[in-house]
């Protein structure tokens, strides 16, 4: 005789239903009246909701009546941090969207702004469904205390470039911290570290193989935006004599687990070569790519070529949403514009590559399917709303209708992140005080409330005696009547960017030897570049030993002017320690150990 008081059910931790479920490994695939049993963060069973509810007894059972769970949604490319500069600078060619907006607010990168914007940006992913992304953006560590605390699922690492950035003052000591990072959340399952290049245009080989070396030692993968402009092959061609892809390929990078962003400046041959590297994803992000006008990715022939594809949103500054139904909405239908196919594209294939594609991007496989054995991470969409109802394909609702505005809860690894408005895991409010406490200081700090002045510019290239770890230095000093007033010294190091060149906006101050040491990129130990704002009837002395830089043909329309060394241009207003490519102004230098007036 059996014993009706003891229950033949399996115990789970939470059973979720509703009117329809993503059921299986495939995620445009939906099943009406479908339940899910969640035991220890992952997916223990899921089926109709009778049977889940006689084979599983839950301590907690959701049922969200009316609504549409699908898999946690993978953000596989973005700069989470720069919600700080979100609106910041639209509408604006790239040149002066880079040297007028972001470059000069960048400098003033904290800890504090990068914790409390990347915190942010994870409420926004979670409030709109996504539950994982990946990151590349600068002071790192800071963006991962982030996400442990949001709960998202987050893989990133620090930026890698060939010249300072604000988190690192070498590419070595950014490889160093990847490798700390990684040691740091080797056990954690929902941060991961990733290897992260900036792009051929920021680094060269010599970076790109210590990358690749760093990789392979630690079993991480490489996150790196690729092939992006059309721009960007063409300086690769001059400066290496290769097209970005094969200026990696001749690194060894595709020997790694790779996934790289954008993509959208590609051939058919460079194409069929990505096909045979069985560890390489392709991330598209077309909301970022028409915002810019880089271009619009060859997803349909990448699709033909078996080249597994995700998407990403890039970063607020240059998409000003971090939303992945967007993301989805944009891709499914710039296609079938470019190409004049409506059915070049489909709705299941976008919605594909925002859930089982991002895995890829993340080299997973335990996450953005709601089947047996998978991550609990899921989100719930209120299909009430207005634009979602009627209800004949959820597929075609998620990409085409949906806005993400209509996610009820968010769930990673079984955890309830987010749900109606609410955060579980910190304060919303506190949140918000403190992130329009930042911006409000870098609204004072910005082009935005100060009137670009006119600047006198002295451009200098010199070879001075090489310091230990490869720095020199040159000093600057202000003059009136032979009386000398202040000095303003740079520390300079070998390693740059593009081309070798490289420049800094720097203020002297009023006060004698008060101005700080500033760092900026020297390249091969030969050349820097200073802009200095002086005040008005000084005189700047340069000292230094230099050969000429060639005429640039960017201020050719100064070319009458070129061998005089001196330009009065309007120009942004920085700190000290301010690093800019010096791409976007270049000058030859004035004959060595002359005075310039600048009054």
């Amino acid at each position: 005789m059996m014993n009706s008081g003891v229950s033949n059910k399996k115990p789970c931790d939470i059973i979720c239903s509703a009117l329809y479920t993503s059921s299986g490994g495939n995620a445009s695939v939906f099943c009406k009246n479908f339940s899910l049993a969640i035991a220890g963060g992952v997916i223990a069973d899921v089926g109709p909701r009778e049977s889940i509810e006689a084979r599983w007894e839950a301590d907690t059972v959701r049922d969200f009546g009316k609504a549409l769970i699908i898999p946690g949604l993978v953000n596989a490319h973005t700069h989470v941090a720069m919600t700080y500069m979100r609106g910041f600078a639209d509408d604006l060619p790239l040149l002066t969207w880079l040297t007028k907006k972001i470059f000069p607010v960048e400098a003033q990168l904290t800890e504090r702004i990068v914790r409390v914007f990347s915190l942010l940006g994870f409420a926004e992913m979670l409030a709109s469904g996504t539950t994982s992304c990946l990151d590349m953006y600068l002071i790192e560590k800071a963006a991962f205390d982030a996400a442990k605390t949001a709960g998202i699922r987050f893989h990133g690492g620090e930026g890698i470039f060939a010249f300072p950035s604000p988190g690192c003052a070498t590419f070595e000591e950014g490889l160093e911290k990847t490798e700390s990072l990684a040691k740091e959340y080797a056990d954690n399952p929902r941060l991961a570290v990733t290897v992260n290049p900036h792009s051929v245009y920021t680094t060269n080989p010599t970076i790109l193989k210590a990358c690749v070396a760093t990789a392979d030692k630690l079993n991480l993968p490489i996150h790196i935006h690729l092939a992006e402009t059309p721009q960007e092959t063409k300086e690769c061609e001059q400066r290496f004599g290769a097209r970005p892809i094969a200026l990696c390929d001749k690194c060894d990078l595709f020997s790694q687990k790779v996934t790289a962003a954008h993509m959208v400046d590609i051939s058919s041959q460079e194409m069929d070569f990505i096909a045979k590297q069985k560890d390489t994803v392709v991330v598209t992000n077309p909301t970022s790519n028409m915002k810019l006008a880089s271009g619009v990715a060859k997803i349909p022939e990448m699709r033909s070529r078996s080249i597994p594809l995700a998407l990403g949103t890039d970063g607020p500054a240059s998409n000003n949403t971090l939303n992945m139904f967007s993301a989805m909405r944009h891709t499914a239908l710039i296609h079938k514009l470019v190409k004049s196919d409506p059915e070049c594209l489909s709705a299941e294939t976008a919605f594909c590559m925002a859930t089982l594609g991002g895995a890829r991007a993340l080299h997973r496989d335990d996450i953005a399917s709601l089947a047996k054995g998978m991550q609990a991470d899921l989100a719930v969409l209120d299909l009430t709303a207005p634009n979602l109802v009627p209800l004949y394909s959820p597929t075609s609702h998620i990409v085409y209708a949906a806005s993400g505005h209509e996610v009820l809860c968010t769930m990673v690894g079984g955890e309830i992140c987010y749900e109606n408005g609410r955060y579980t895991r910190f304060s919303y409010e506190d949140l918000l005080t403190e992130a329009w406490e930042i911006s409000a200081d870098l609204k004072k700090m910005s082009s935005l409330s100060w009137r670009p002045p006119r600047l006198s510019i002295y451009f200098g290239t010199f070879i001075t005696n090489v310091l230990p770890g490869g720095f020199t230095w040159l000093s600057f000093k202000t003059q009136k009547e032979q009386t000398t007033v202040s000095w303003s010294t740079v520390l300079c190091s070998p390693r740059s960017s593009i081309n070798a060149r490289a420049v800094i906006a720097c203020g002297i101050s009023k006060r004698k030897n008060s101005a700080p040491p500033i760092r900026i990129p020297q390249a091969s130990g030969l050349a820097a570049a200073a802009i200095l704002q002086l005040m008005p009837k000084r005189k700047l002395l340069l000292r230094r030993k230099s050969t000429p830089w060639r005429p640039p043909s960017v201020l050719q329309r100064a070319a009458k002017n070129f061998w005089e060394g001196l330009y009065t241009l309007p120009f942004f207003y920085t700190r000290p320690h301010t690093v800019l490519p010096a791409r976007f102004l270049r000058v030859p230098v004035k004959r060595a150990d002359q005075t310039v007036s600048t009054g």
